[in-house]
């Protein structure tokens, strides 16, 4: 049967809606500029200033895909156009990059602006590394993963706790460089440690302090760990120095149940 001419011009025209191969390109080059220097970092070929140049070329092209991909959903849901399941997994994948840039902002929002967490506000641990270091001394309420982090008490001689922190930070990966190891129970102690964030390795410093408590009551022993983490190349820690102290903590943990287990 010949089709008409009136049928010809009254059937719809569907077409793909332009973008998206644009949209799809920019967040590609985006994920391999993030890989990149995440494995660049890993072994050593770019410093900290290439990295963060990098992440911001990443992050830019991640913004201006997502602005075409608005444009794109606009041709689709207002003229027709095909191309929702391209545009849709462009989509995801965009949102996938842009996760640790927003967790960031994020942190920029809600932390006061600061570049090192310490157990001790009063007397603070001290980092001898590079770079000013600027300790937060106020944290935002309501918000437990935020919160200060105190320094702790065990029911242990600063020997024995001094040598169970020294282990944990040894397990996290940290690097120790200086050491003040506590000569007998009476006296503390303490440690200096490189401990790099776990992405993209930016350079960070630990201090940490054991010193014993005296209460007062010869038969009882107890020992306090204080720690003061900074990343002095940035201006903001974005609160990854408050969960190394956290991740330290659940290390020295650990490593007293390994201990108590033995």
């Amino acid at each position: 049967m010949p089709i008409r001419a009136e049928h010809l011009m009254s059937a719809p025209i569907v077409w793909r809606a332009r973008g998206l191969k644009s949209a799809r390109r920019l967040v590609l080059f985006a994920l391999l500029m993030v890989l990149e220097t995440e494995l660049a970092r890993r072994f050593g070929l770019i410093d900290v200033p290439t990295a963060l140049t990098a992440l911001a070329v990443g992050l830019a092209a991640t913004l201006l895909a997502a602005a075409i991909q608005f444009a794109t959903y606009g041709q689709i849901w207002s003229e027709g156009a095909r191309g929702f399941g391209h545009a849709l997994a462009t989509s995801l994948l965009a949102l996938f990059i842009l996760v640790p840039f927003l967790f960031g902002l994020a942190m920029l929002l809600l932390l006061p602006r600061a570049n090192g967490e310490t157990t001790d506000a009063a007397d603070p641990p001290v980092i001898a590394g590079e770079g000013p270091v600027v300790l937060r001394t106020s944290h935002p309420a309501g918000l437990g993963f935020l919160g200060a982090v105190a320094g702790r008490r065990y029911p242990l001689s600063s020997v024995e706790l001094y040598a169970a922190a020294k282990s944990a930070a040894v397990d996290l990966g940290w690097s120790i460089r200086t050491e003040d190891e506590p000569g007998n129970e009476e006296t503390g102690g303490g440690f200096a440690a490189a401990a790099p964030t776990e992405l993209f390795l930016l350079p960070g410093e630990v201090a940490v302090r054991v010193q014993p408590v005296d209460e007062g009551d010869a038969t009882t022993v107890q020992a306090r760990i204080d720690l003061t983490a900074a990343l002095p190349v940035l201006s903001d820690d974005l609160g990854f120095d408050s969960l190394r102290i956290r991740l330290f903590y659940r290390a020295l943990d650990a490593r007293l149940a390994q201990s108590a287990d033995e």
